[in-house]
């Protein structure tokens, strides 16, 4: 399965972009790919718009070449499955201060912590609590500077990271995921996976919730939520809604 990741990342995502590059800011992009805790059980995994800045980089012109795109996945798939160190374990000492990312900043990853909580897949001190979850991206390509991937470059990578989150979802297999993405922006890819949706009313905060059927035949239970940043009640009211909507699947 990884080897599939691999081809797809490096042939329909980096090198679609990389082809641009003459179209592109001549500035450094960094890869992602999903990143699976030593202890995920199975049960959460959590699904963002695109990485904020990471450790693989790139200038699109790097990746312009199949061998250019291919040295580049390896990297980026690599980094995403340490067989000796858990993947998710930066965000575990980030957690508890140990590096200059402070997470407990983060109202994404505090949102996170208070759904996991909630759920009861960890405790409250749970000092290796992201190593319980996968985590992924919907776009595999962003700014190395910050912030999400132009709609330019969305559109060039839309339809390998729609192959490749089908990937990853077959091969961790999570009973929930949770996109904390807003609908505009899962609408492509669940679209692309066939998924069917509805709306949910009762909160603000979910935008949509389903059930989807993998070509594996596995089953998942998904909620979209708006990205907690600035919400009316703070992340532990998203935390309640997001669990509000897995109960209704």
């Amino acid at each position: 399965m990884l080897d599939s990741q691999t081809r797809t990342l490096a042939e329909k995502v980096f090198l679609p972009v990389g082809m641009a590059a003459a179209q592109l800011p001549h500035s450094l992009m960094v890869g992602f790919s999903a990143m699976r805790g030593s202890q995920y059980d199975g049960e959460l995994m959590v699904v963002g718009r695109a990485v904020n800045s990471f450790w693989q980089e790139r200038y699109p012109s790097e990746f312009a070449s199949l061998e250019g795109a291919m040295d580049f996945a390896q990297a980026v798939i690599g980094d995403s499955n340490d067989t000796v160190n858990c993947p998710m374990g930066w965000l575990n000492q980030s957690w508890a201060g140990e590096v200059d990312y402070k997470a407990r900043r983060s109202t994404y990853w505090r949102a996170i912590h208070a759904v996991m909580e909630t759920l009861g897949l960890i405790g409250a001190s749970d000092e290796n609590w992201a190593s319980k979850l996968v985590w992924t991206n919907l776009y595999k390509l962003s700014p190395q500077s910050g912030g999400n991937p132009s709609n330019y470059v969305c559109g060039l990578q839309l339809a390998g990271c729609i192959d490749l989150l089908q990937l990853e979802l077959e091969h961790h297999r999570p009973a929930k995921v949770l996109f904390l993405t807003g609908m505009d922006w899962a609408e492509p890819f669940l679209k692309g996976l066939g998924f069917e949706y509805q709306a949910d009313s009762s909160s603000s905060q979910v935008e949509a919730i389903g059930l989807g059927s993998l070509r594996n035949g596995h089953r998942l239970a998904y909620v979209v939520a708006s990205h907690p940043q600035g919400k009316p009640g703070g992340h532990m009211q998203w935390a309640h809604d997001v669990l509000s909507g897995f109960a209704q699947l």
